[in-house]
């Protein structure tokens, strides 16, 4: 219900009436325009759950654009999607499930049938529903390698209650995202399934899949309340929190727009209970710089034995003479076939093997009995063991003998687990480096906040102040920001005014002046003034902590080649474990027949200790890790890389390994390759005292009051365009506007009454004009329309025509009673950015609802071709367009855009690109966001991308010949050229192989942009 001031009372007896018999809505219209809507009472919603197969899904592009298409439909309350799956809330009264389905077929799906006449699964009606999906994620610490993650996920996927078609474990960052329903499995049910396989699990995030729907504002909270000492204190509690408006529920889930956190602490302090807000589990954030502690703690006491080892085994030994006093020393026999050395290298090694080796051992011991297979824990503990208890075993035959038969080697577990420890610390230290683009954003946000009450009479001077803790801060709150200081939450400037630097976000490096009522965002900068701000978002609402969740996202998303790197490591160590065994074997016999001569063998060596020794080579030198982090320290890097340059990577390792496939790529016009500001610049009226429009005023005005209904740009334009032209004069003509109806890509329609009579208005395309005859004057605007149409320009008409009942000789006829050319500015870079994807190799194609005439006419200035150009597409054909490119596309399609219209076509295309100011469902159906809004971003995101695929080909090539080139040679392949490799050097190398992968994936942190001419 739209209405003005004169009309205040009449509004006040409507709203009583309504009052009794449903809800009402009162919102202001855009211009302060006399026009009046009818309403009717709100029927009571009809809850409903959809539950039904699909098919045809293959990856998570598939599983957004059903979400897309999904979350355009009214009436929708909550929705999960899988590849397998779908499972919808909605309301009955809006929306059925014919349409659902309909929806998901026009995308190219199946949603699978019991039978061939049967429809689909059956609708369950529920008003208390019994089950209520999150998606939660867990840091999970102890994962080694590739196999560890495929063993977690195959056991989660066996727990009931788990939506196995979207568990997703990554080994980095070390993490597991399961979407389950709560009320069967809670987030502390899923951590105790993980640390009974043996790792440490701690909760992350847990996310309503309700928030998903567009401006939902539930958040849910974690508070620790003390002083409960049974049942009936929770049931207290609980009572009172559901009594207060905008809890919904205990635990605690509530609506961040009717309540904030500090009042909720306040309730339950009111209830004589202390509580305090629970922050995120602090494992979860401490969890790399613990294993990093860990793993150095462990490595400095390993050098403790590693010196005096190194002094014996290799200094004394190899490099003094034999007769020298040291030597003499140390092989004396303290009982025959015992020495010295002996003894001492046993105790050196004991402690070595026992204590800083027990984490291989645990290790091992995990994946054996909780996950049923074997990783490289297995291989280390293996190897490390054999080489132990051989010296032991070496030992008790000499001394048994009374003389030195078989040499010891305990040098080779102190040395081999000392490089595998110092390789570790060297991997994790340089893991964490692939995170510190996001370490960079969570460091922006200041850590408290200045609360406020000002005064009423002069905002400037405040009554009170308190420093808060920033996770206390809620919206409605007034906070002082200082110059200098960041900004710790969005809000709308309420005071003051002053230059804020937002390069952090847009990377644009000059500050922007800011007024009352201007929005700022937390994590920018207050350059000169104090100002104060009203909140308007927090916590994980805000723009910054958006962004920081979709590059963490990002970062765990695997890219679809990561399949083959598991594929491999799934057999890896089973393979290894046999290539050891027949190591052992083959050189055994190699000498036991005499197909090598013994005078082959080191001096000093046996058939056995020779045997043994490269057996144990071939198990250390393996690396499943090198091939397991290959991907995923490529992915974060890059993904981290681009959020620095302004460009989010919402599909992760997917879209990055798309977009190096790119070879066609399709732009939207309006507000994607133009500025999305259009301006009226040329208007002509006719006829307008034919229907008692005595002005242009008058025009203008009742204009105005139709578009303000709409959020079409061009709508917004001559709204605009009222209020900068028109906005001081002043009418008597009274008007009401009734049944509006929008008709997307054509245009709107309603019916005027006033005094002289009523009549229908039509405003839109020259299509929608001529659909409702309304051109029997065509004869007067149509040449002027042709000229602003060569120039790039949008045209808008307006008809009108008597709303009589029609006549059996035909309808009534209607004429145009304006012509308003509106122009939108190209992007200042979009002539660029289109060369230069040109000169690439890709398709570039243009796609508008616009008239064929004035889209050539923006085309012939941006570059693209006639033959590239798609005109006069309804919004709901873009996606068909789309579709059709695909099939005739030698590789991948994009899609640019940015408004509503355009979510269908992003999500149907390989990779969706949304321009950071669009629309936010365009951003949601897109996997890659453009923060800056600059098209050029587009070039570099094609050209990243191809950098870092190719830096994950580089990881893949070294590990693999790593692998296929060290382990023969450490099996003694190449023996007979003299080449070979003790254990200790074998380990040294398995730890390195690691970290040069880490390190190729980090030279992607000094990616330059391509430079454009």
């Amino acid at each position: 219900m739209v209405f003005t001031k004169e009309l205040s009372a009449e509004m006040e007896e409507y709203i009583s009436r309504q009052l009794k018999v449903g809800k009402y809505e009162v919102i202001q219209s855009e211009p302060d325009i006399p026009v009046t809507f009818e309403t009717s009472p709100v029927i009571e919603s009809h809850p409903v759950r959809f539950e039904v197969g699909l098919s045809g899904l293959s990856c998570e592009s598939c599983v957004q654009k059903v979400k897309s298409a999904l979350g355009q439909l009214p009436g929708i309350e909550s929705f999960n999607v899988t590849l397998k799956k779908l499972v919808v809330d909605f309301d009955g009264n809006l929306l059925s499930t014919q349409d659902i389905v309909t929806s998901i077929q026009n995308l190219g799906y199946k949603v699978l049938q019991k039978d061939s006449n049967s429809q689909p699964d059956l609708e369950i009606v529920v008003h208390n529903q019994e089950s209520e999906y999150h998606r939660s994620t867990f840091v999970i610490g102890g994962m080694s390698c590739t196999s560890c993650v495929a063993s977690i996920e195959a056991n989660l996927k066996a727990i009931p209650g788990i939506d196995e078609s979207t568990l997703s474990v990554t080994l980095l960052p070390p993490q597991a995202v399961v979407t389950h329903d709560i009320r069967t499995l809670s987030t502390v049910d899923i951590i105790h399934k993980i640390e009974e396989m043996g790792f440490e699990g701690a909760l992350k995030s847990s996310v309503d899949l309700k928030s998903e729907i567009p401006n939902n504002a539930t958040l849910t909270a974690r508070i620790g309340i003390e002083g409960m000492t049974c049942s009936s204190c929770v049931n207290s509690i609980e009572s009172f929190l559901k009594e207060q408006g905008g809890i919904l529920n205990a635990t605690v889930e509530y609506d961040s727009t009717q309540i904030g956190i500090r009042d909720i602490l306040n309730l339950i302090d009111e209830v004589g209970f202390s509580a305090k807000l629970l922050l995120e589990d602090s494992f979860a954030g401490d969890e790399e710089n613990k294993e990093l502690l860990s793993y150095l703690k462990d490595t400095k006491l390993a050098l403790l034995f590693v010196i005096p080892a190194f002094l014996i085994s290799m200094v004394f030994m190899m490099v003094l003479p034999g007769n020298h006093p040291i030597n003499r020393l140390l092989m004396k026999d303290l009982v025959p076939g015992l020495s010295l050395e002996d003894v001492i290298m046993l105790l050196l090694s004991t402690p070595v093997q026992l204590w800083l080796g027990r984490r291989f051992y645990y290790g091992a011991w995990k994946s054996i009995f909780f996950l049923k297979t074997a990783n490289m824990d297995v291989l280390v503990a293996l190897g490390t063991t054999i080489s132990y208890l051989f010296s032991i075993y070496s030992l008790a035959l000499n001394i048994t003998f009374g003389r030195h038969l078989v040499q010891q080697f305990f040098e080779t577990s102190i040395f081999l687990i000392f490089f595998i420890l110092l390789g570790k610390s060297l991997e994790v230290f340089a893991k964490g480096k692939t995170t510190d683009a996001i370490k960079h954003l969570l460091t922006l946000t200041p850590n408290t906040a200045l609360l406020v009450v000002p005064s009423e009479k002069d905002p400037s001077n405040t009554v009170s102040e308190q420093t808060i803790d920033i996770t206390l801060v809620q919206v409605g709150d007034i906070l002082k920001v200082l110059p200098g200081g960041r900004f710790p939450t969005d809000g709308l400037i309420f005071h003051g005014n002053s230059y804020v630097d937002e390069s952090m976000l847009t990377g644009e490096s000059l500050p922007i002046y800011k007024t009352k009522g201007a929005t700022v965002f937390a994590g920018t900068v207050n350059q000169s003034n104090v100002i104060l701000i009203k909140v308007v978002k927090t916590g994980s609402e805000t723009t910054l902590s958006r962004i920081i969740n979709l590059v963490q996202e990002a970062q765990s998303s695997r890219a679809p080649i990561q399949v083959y790197a598991d594929k491999i490591s799934a057999v890896f160590v089973p393979a290894v474990l046999v290539v050891s065994a027949l190591t052992w074997l083959i050189w055994m016999s190699a000498f036991e027949f005499g197909f090598v001569p013994i005078s082959a063998l080191p001096v000093g060596r046996s058939v056995l200790l020779f045997a043994t020794e490269h057996a144990i080579s071939v198990l250390v030198i393996a690396c499943p890790c090198a091939l397991g982090l290959a991907t995923p320290t490529a992915v974060m890097v890059g993904s981290g890389v681009a959020a620095t340059l302004g460009i989010l990577i919402k599909g992760g390792g997917a879209a990055l390994e798309l977009s190096y496939s790119i070879k066609t790529i399709v732009f939207d016009k309006t507000g994607t390759l133009t500025m999305g500001s259009p301006q009226v610049t040329d208007s002509q009226c006719f006829e307008l005292i034919q229907y008692s429009i005595n002005s242009e005023f008058n025009f203008w005005k009742l204009l105005a009051a139709l578009e303000s209904n709409s959020d079409h740009p061009l709508g917004k334009a001559i709204c605009s365009h009222f209020r900068s032209h028109f906005d001081n004069q002043q009418s008597n003509d009274e008007f009401t506007l009734s049944e509006i109806s929008e008709k997307s890509g054509r245009g709107l329609t309603a019916t005027v009454k006033c005094e002289a009579g009523e009549y229908n208005i039509y405003v839109g395309n020259e299509k929608w004009i001529q659909t409702n005859k309304c051109d029997s004057n065509s004869e007067q605007y149509k040449s002027m329309i042709d000229r602003w149409k060569l120039t790039g320009k949008s045209i808008v008409m307006v008809g009108m025509k008597s709303s009589a009942i029609p006549s059996v000789t035909g309808p009534v006829e209607g004429s145009v009673i304006g012509i308003i050319g509106i122009a939108d500015q190209i992007r200042p870079e979009a002539p660029s950015a289109i060369a230069a994807l040109q000169k690439r190799g890709l398709d570039v194609w243009m796609l508008t609802g616009d008239h064929d005439t004035t889209a050539r006419a923006v085309a012939s200035q941006l570059g693209i071709p006639p033959n590239h150009i798609i005109s006069e597409v309804l919004p709901e054909e873009k996606y068909q367009k789309v579709k059709e490119l695909q099939l005739t596309s030698s590789g991948k399609v994009a899609m640019v855009g940015d408004g509503i219209n355009d979510s269908v076509a992003l999500a149907q295309a390989d990779i969706g690109i949304a321009i950071g100011t669009g629309s936010d469902i365009a951003i949601e159906a897109a996997q890659v966001i453009l923060v800056k809004a600059n098209l050029l971003d587009v070039l570099t995101l094609l050209d990243l991308s191809k950098r870092t695929f190719n830096r994950i080909k580089l990881n893949f090539g070294w590990a693999f010949g790593f692998n296929i080139i060290g382990i023969p040679l450490a099996g003694g392949a190449f023996y007979y050229w003299g080449l070979s490799l003790s254990p200790m050097f074998a380990g040294l190398a398995m730890a390195l192989s690691s970290v040069s992968v880490i390190t190729s994936s980090l030279l992607l942190r000094f990616y330059h942009p391509p430079q454009t001419q």
